[in-house]
C-alpha cells in the first residue's frame, strides 16, 4: 500500500498529472536577421520659406471689364466675360450712327449703321420704344430664332436666366454695338459663338427692356440732357 502511493512532485506524478508533456517539446525560434533598407532622405520642404509670419498672398487680379458673380443670385450679379472688348457704352452712339449713315447710305450696312443711331437715342433717352423700333428694322421674324440659339448659347457659357438677375446697362448696350458693327463691315457669324450677329443683338435689346422693368438700377448712362 505504501509502495502504491507516490510522493508529490514525484517524476511519474508530474507525467500522469500532464500525458502531454512527454509528446509536446518547445523548440527555441530562430528568426532570420533584419537587414534594414538604406532610408531616401526626407525632402525639406521648408526649405526657402521666410520666417512667420508669411507675406499675405496677394489678392487675386480680375480685369475690370470682368462683369457680375455667376456663384451668386443677387439682383445686378448677372455675369459677362467682356475683358478686352471695347467699350462702346462710352460713346456718344447717335453722333456715331450719323456718321456711319453718311458712309454707309444705302443696303445692309446703311441698316446696321441706323441701329447704332437708334441705340444711340434709347441711350440719350432710355425710351425702349426705339429698341422695339430696332427689332423690327432687322427682321423680327428671323432675328428672335437667331436669339433662342444664342441664348442656348449663354446658357452653356453662364448658366440659364443668368442675364436675367440684371446687369449694369451698359454692358447690353455696348456688346449690341460691337455686333452691329461687325454686321456693317459685312460679317455675318460671330466667331466666338458661330452663330448670327443679328442673334446676339436681339438678345441684348431683349435684356435693355426687360431691365427697364426689373433692373432699373443698373441705369449706368449719362445723365438725362447730358446727351444730345
Amino acid at each position: 500500500m505504501a509502495k502504491a502511493l507516490m510522493k508529490p512532485g514525484s517524476k511519474k506524478l508530474r507525467a500522469m498529472s500532464d500525458p502531454l508533456r512527454k509528446t509536446v517539446r518547445t523548440k527555441p525560434v530562430r528568426l532570420a536577421p533584419v537587414h534594414p533598407t538604406p532610408m531616401e532622405p526626407v525632402p525639406n520642404f521648408t526649405a526657402g520659406l521666410t520666417a512667420w509670419p508669411f507675406p499675405d498672398p496677394e489678392p487675386p487680379t480680375r480685369s475690370p471689364a470682368a462683369v457680375g458673380d455667376l456663384n451668386s443670385n443677387a439682383a445686378g450679379t448677372g455675369a459677362r466675360f467682356n475683358e478686352g472688348k471695347p467699350d462702346y457704352s462710352l460713346v456718344p452712339l447717335k453722333l456715331m450712327g450719323e456718321t456711319l449713315m453718311r458712309v454707309h447710305p444705302t443696303g445692309p450696312a446703311h441698316v446696321a449703321a441706323r441701329a447704332i443711331f437708334l441705340l444711340g437715342c434709347y441711350q440719350s433717352s432710355r425710351d425702349i420704344a426705339v429698341l422695339y423700333a430696332i427689332i423690327e428694322e432687322l427682321g423680327a421674324q428671323e432675328g428672335w430664332l437667331e436669339s433662342a440659339r444664342v441664348f442656348e448659347y449663354g446658357k452653356r457659357k453662364y448658366a440659364a436666366w443668368n442675364w436675367a438677375k440684371g446687369m449694369p446697362w451698359s454692358v447690353p448696350l455696348a456688346c449690341a454695338v460691337r455686333h452691329l458693327l461687325a454686321m456693317l463691315a459685312g460679317e455675318q457669324m460671330d466667331a466666338e459663338s458661330g452663330l448670327p450677329h443679328r442673334g446676339h443683338v436681339f438678345c441684348n435689346l431683349s435684356m435693355l427692356i426687360t431691365y427697364a422693368v426689373t433692373y432699373r438700377d443698373g441705369d449706368d448712362f449719362a445723365a438725362t440732357g447730358r446727351l444730345a
